[in-house]
């Protein structure tokens, strides 16, 4: 929360407090977790050269102990970092390893946020054609995901205020290039999938009979698309559903 107010100083300290208890306890995960924070913290004082470090740090040891879904974080840290200091190709190459690997362990968050800055890396550099392949990339997952919360309106509205910026961003790279057409359609389609999935929550209160069943759909659909379940276990919901 201090990180995103700016009082990085005051975070720093009390990361390093957190640090200090998870290292007493010998609880592995929380202390390379902390390091990783601690980087990116660092790294929004501009003070690369000490993030960079820490996290090869901790990327060494998250790959001791499999921590996969926390090493996609620090390749995702370090891609920024690297477009921060115009290092082009290294902020590329990390950025997709934080893209493919997100995607082994179903981090959508972690996949969405590396797919647009690669988009809007390229599309800094003018090289449109990748750009709009990597915000796509971005807008399928976001999709993807969403359908598990169709359901909840409040999730629903948060979640698409925060993911606009990708939908805006892919609009104005298609009009920088003069495809109005193009942009209207996404902007509507962001546009669009809120009054759906309001329309959709709707239809679905007025055939339930209480908001307990209604919970337990929106508990369904979630475990359908979070892509942690077995095949066999999502086609028994689906079946459920049906």
């Amino acid at each position: 929360v201090l990180t995103s107010v700016d009082s990085l100083a005051a975070a720093e300290n009390y990361f390093e407090k957190a640090l200090s208890l998870a290292e007493y306890v010998d609880d592995i995960y929380s202390s390379l977790l902390i390091k990783t924070e601690l980087a990116h913290n660092s790294y929004q004082q501009n003070n690369y050269d000490k993030a960079l470090k820490l996290l090869n740090q901790v990327q060494t040891l998250s790959k001791k102990y499999d921590l996969t879904q926390l090493f996609g974080v620090q390749e995702f840290y370090k891609g920024k970092i690297f477009c921060a200091q115009r290092k082009n190709n290294l902020s590329d190459r990390n950025l997709e390893n934080a893209f493919n690997i997100s995607g082994e362990v179903h981090d959508y968050n972690n996949q969405i946020e590396a797919a647009y800055l690669l988009g809007k890396n390229f599309d800094e550099r003018t090289e449109y054609s990748k750009a709009e392949t990597w915000y796509n990339n971005a807008i399928k997952i976001i999709e993807r995901i969403s359908l598990s919360l169709t359901l909840n309106q409040e999730i629903q509205i948060s979640h698409f205020s925060g993911v606009n910026s990708v939908y805006n961003s892919l609009a104005e790279l298609y009009l920088k290039q003069g495809k109005g057409k193009e942009a209207f359609f996404i902007i509507d389609k962001a546009r669009s999938r809120n009054t759906k999935s309001n329309l959709n929550r709707l239809k679905l209160l007025a055939h339930l009979k209480n908001e307990s069943e209604y919970k337990q759909l929106i508990d369904l659909q979630w475990m359908i698309t979070s892509g942690l379940y077995d095949k066999s276990v999502t086609d028994s919901l689906d079946q459920l559903l049906a």
